[in-house]
């Protein structure tokens, strides 16, 4: 067993659940940041403060504020760690598809192959071209830069969803 197979064994379900962490953290705080934007919210808290006089109005404005700050900075927080840990792990696999393409592309230049060269030729295109190097989130996907897109998706369909109920 190779020693990336070894690491995704160990670590594949931790860094599955890591994302899938991210990626609801992401989407909750968002939401309560829209939700709070939105226009029932703002009813409520005009007739909350009419009734109870422009002292209490201005310091429900203040914490009305806050809290949408504080749900703001959360989601962009939980965003760029989602960020760094895609694109850190997506970088493996474009590296090692990279480095794979380069060593089959100097094998395949030698001029005068021996029967071994051409065994070792054929074990890397098979084995290698077949299977990059890369992590995997406990064997549900392989991280690779296209992850970034579909956690994208995943983010602003479940907002819209949360959203429209």
């Amino acid at each position: 067993m190779s020693n990336c197979r070894l690491i995704n064994c160990i670590f594949g379900p931790i860094l599955a659940l890591d994302i899938a962490w991210l990626v609801i953290h992401v989407c909750l705080l968002f939401f309560l940041q829209i939700k709070s934007l939105g226009p029932a919210s703002g009813r409520v808290l005009e007739a909350d403060n009419a009734r109870n006089g422009t002292l209490e109005m201005e310091l429900g404005m203040v914490l009305e504020t806050d809290r949408v700050a504080l749900h703001a900075g959360q989601g962009l927080i939980f965003l760029i760690r989602l960020l760094i840990v895609l694109i850190s792990l997506g970088n493996v696999h474009e590296y090692s598809r990279w480095f794979d393409n380069e060593v089959a592309g100097s094998l395949m230049a030698v001029k005068e192959p021996k029967p071994s060269d051409i065994n070792l030729i054929q074990v890397h295109l098979l084995g290698n071209q077949a299977n990059p190097v890369s992590f995997s989130a406990g064997g549900f996907f392989i991280i690779s830069r296209g992850t970034l897109l579909y956690s994208f998706s995943i983010i602003t369909t479940y907002i819209v969803f949360m959203l429209q109920a």
